[in-house]
C-alpha cells in the first residue's frame, strides 16, 4: 500500500524522465526514443498483470459480499463504485486515438522479442512528432473536446475513488476494523491525490495547464508511455484499495507476508537508490528487529518510517547502467500462540530495476542543426526538474534567453558538446552537435525563370534563398543591393530587391530577346553581422 508520501509511481516517473525535451523541433537520438520504447511495454505487460489481478479479487469479493454479506458487502460496494470510475477513464486511455499503434520495421538484426525473432519490431525511432497528441488534445490555446473529456474524466476518477474510500462503510460492524481502515485510507486518498493532479503547474512567468504541461510538443512515444504510466496507476489504485480493505478485515497473516518494494524500477547513472519497502501488507504497527540490505544490517529506527524502509535514508546508489538487484531480509519476532515462545520470521526483499544511462536532448528549434558565426536558437526543458534548477554547464557560450529557451553563439571548431547538469540531483548529460559553416544562399528573380516578359520583370523583385527552409525561416535573408545591365549597358543599381524607375524604364524600351543581368548581388539578414554573398553573384533573365 502506498504511503501518504509522494507516490512511488511518481517518483519512478520523476526519474525516468530525467530527459532533455526540445520543445518545438524535437530532434532526439535513437537511443532516447528507443528507451521510452522499452519502458512503455515493460508498463504495459505490468498494467496487463494488474488488470487480471484485479478482475479476480474483485470477482471473489462479490463471491464473499453474498456470503457473509454483514463482513464483505460494504467493502465490495467501495470497491465496485472505484473500479467503475477506473474503467471510464481506461475505456478513454483504450480508444484507438490514445494507445497508439507502434510503427514497425524489418527486423534485419535479428533482434530477440519475448524469447522469440519476430520478422517486424517496434521502430520507436520515427515516433519523434509531437503532431498526433498537440491535434488531439489543443485547439490555439485552448483545448480540444477530447483535451477537456480527457482532463475531466481524469477529475472524475479522482473525486469519485475519494468520494467513494471517504464514505466506505467498511467495518461499520467491527470496531477493530473500522479503525484500521480509518488509518488505512488516509495513505490512499493521498496516493489518488498525487497521482492524479491536474491543478495548473507553476512555470517561469506563470501558469500552464496541466495538459499543457505534461504533453503539449512531446514526442509521440514520450506521451504514449506517460499514458500507459497512467493506466498502471488507475489500476494500482483499485489494487491497493483492494489489498488495504482484506489487511483491514483480514488483520495479520505472517505466513503470506511479503516485503514489497514500490518506487525501485528505472534510475539514471549517478541517482541515489528511492522509494520504499513496506513490511508484507503496510501496517505502520509493524517494527522489524533487524533488517538486512544488499548484505549490510541496518538500524532499523534510522531507516524505518510509518512502518516502512525509507530508501533515501540508506544512502546507496542505484548502482551503474544496467540490471540491478535489491535484496535482503526484514527479520522481527512474533509470539507463538500455542506455545508463548517468540518465533523468529524472515522475511525476503527481492527486487530487481534499472538503471538508464543520462540522456540530454536538446535541439536547435530554428535549424536543428548548429552553424558558425551566428546565434543557434536552443530549446531546453527538463522533466520532473524545475527550470531554475536546470544549469547549462558548457559551453559558454549557451545564454538563457527565457524560460527554457537558449542561444548558443561563437560555435567554432568541428563540434560542440553541450553539457547540462541538475543542480537539484547532480545529474548531468551531454549531447554532440556537428559545427558546420553556414553556407551561402541563392540569389532567384522572381518565380526562378529565365525567360520573361517586359511587365513580368518590372512587377518583379530579387530575392536571396536557402536551400533549407528552416535556415530561410530562421535567418530570413533579403536582397539589399543590385547592379543592373540591360543589353550590355550598366543601368544603374538599387538598394533593394526590386529595380529602381530607371531600371524599369530602361527595360520597357528595350527589344525581345535582349539580355539582362543583375550582378553584385548583396543580401543581409539581421541575425548575421555584415552582409551575406549569394552563391551565384549574378542572375540572367532575357526579354520574351
Amino acid at each position: 500500500m502506498a504511503s501518504g508520501q509522494e507516490s512511488a509511481r511518481q517518483k519512478m516517473i520523476n526519474l525516468m524522465y530525467l530527459v532533455f525535451i526540445a520543445m518545438l523541433a524535437l530532434n532526439m537520438s535513437k537511443e532516447v526514443l528507443a528507451t521510452f520504447g522499452v519502458i512503455t511495454t515493460d508498463v504495459n505487460k505490468s498494467s496487463g498483470i494488474l488488470d487480471g489481478n484485479n478482475a479476480d479479487l474483485i470477482a471473489a469479493m462479490k463471491n464473499s459480499s453474498v456470503e457473509d454479506s454483514l463482513k464483505w458487502k460494504a467493502p465490495y460496494e467501495t470497491v465496485n463504485m472505484v473500479s467503475i470510475a477506473a474503467n471510464e477513464l481506461l475505456d478513454f486511455l483504450s480508444t484507438d486515438d490514445m494507445k497508439r499503434e507502434y510503427k514497425m520495421k524489418d527486423n534485419r538484426i535479428g533482434r530477440v522479442v519475448n524469447g522469440e525473432v519476430p520478422d517486424m519490431i517496434p521502430a520507436f525511432e520515427l515516433m519523434d512528432k509531437p503532431d498526433h497528441f498537440d491535434e488531439y488534445f489543443f485547439e490555439g490555446d485552448g483545448f480540444t473536446e477530447n483535451g477537456t473529456k480527457f482532463v475531466k474524466l481524469i477529475n472524475d476518477f479522482r473525486e469519485k475513488s475519494i468520494s467513494a474510500i471517504e464514505n466506505s462503510n467498511t467495518g461499520e460492524n467491527d470496531s477493530v476494523v473500522r479503525k484500521k481502515w480509518d488509518q488505512n485510507k488516509i495513505s490512499l486518498i493521498k496516493q489518488i491525490e498525487n497521482s492524479f493532479n491536474t491543478d495548473p503547474v507553476n512555470v517561469q512567468g506563470g501558469q500552464e495547464s496541466w495538459l499543457h504541461n505534461n504533453f503539449e510538443r512531446f514526442p509521440e512515444i514520450a506521451s504514449i508511455t506517460k499514458l500507459a504510466l497512467m493506466e498502471e496507476d488507475i489500476h494500482s489504485v483499485v489494487n491497493d484499495l483492494i489489498t488495504a480493505i482484506k489487511q483491514s478485515i483480514e488483520g495479520e497473516n505472517l505466513n503470506t507476508l511479503k516485503a514489497i518494494v514500490a518506487g525501485v524500477n528505472n534510475y539514471f547513472r549517478g541517482d541515489k537508490l528511492t522509494g520504499t519497502i513496506s513490511l508484507g501488507k503496510y501496517d505502520p504497527t509493524f517494527v522489524a528487529n533487524r533488517i538486512i540490505i544488499n548484505g549490510e544490517e541496518r538500524n532499523p529506527s534510522e531507516i524505518m518510517e510509518n512502518g516502512q524502509i525509507v530508501l533515501e535514508k540508506l544512502g546507496l546508489s542505484a548502482g551503474g547502467e544496467g540490471e540491478r538487484t535489491l535484496n535482503g531480509e526484514i527479520i522481527f519476532d512474533r509470539t507463538d500462540p500455542e506455545t508463548g515462545e517468540k518465533v523468529e520470521f524472515r522475511i525476503p526483499i527481492e527486487q530487481t530495476y534499472r538503471v538508464n544511462p543520462s540522456l540530454a536532448i536538446v535541439s536547435n528549434e530554428d535549424m536543428q542543426v548548429v552553424y558558425k558565426d551566428i546565434p543557434n536558437n536552443l530549446s531546453i526543458s527538463m522533466i520532473g526538474v524545475s527550470d531554475s534548477d536546470l544549469q547549462i554547464v558548457s559551453p559558454s557560450g549557451v545564454k538563457r534567453v527565457g524560460s527554457g529557451k537558449y542561444v548558443l553563439s561563437g560555435a567554432s571548431g568541428n563540434k560542440v558538446t553541450i553539457k547540462t547538469r541538475d543542480k537539484s540531483s547532480g545529474n548531468t548529460a551531454s549531447i554532440d552537435f556537428d559545427v558546420i559553416k553556414l553556407p551561402n544562399p541563392t540569389a532567384i528573380f522572381g518565380g526562378g525563370s529565365a525567360n520573361l516578359s517586359k511587365q513580368q520583370i518590372t512587377g518583379g523583385s530579387l530575392k536571396a534563398e536557402y536551400d533549407d527552409d528552416r535556415l530561410n525561416n530562421s535567418l530570413k535573408p533579403r536582397v539589399i543591393s543590385f547592379k543592373l545591365r540591360v543589353g550590355g549597358k550598366y543601368i544603374g543599381s538599387s538598394n533593394s530587391g526590386r529595380l529602381s524607375s530607371k531600371m524599369k524604364t530602361a527595360i520597357k524600351q528595350a527589344k525581345k530577346g535582349t539580355g539582362i543581368v543583375m550582378y553584385d548581388i548583396t543580401a543581409r539578414s539581421t541575425k548575421i553581422k555584415g552582409g551575406i554573398t549569394t552563391k551565384n553573384r549574378e542572375v540572367g533573365l532575357t526579354i520574351k
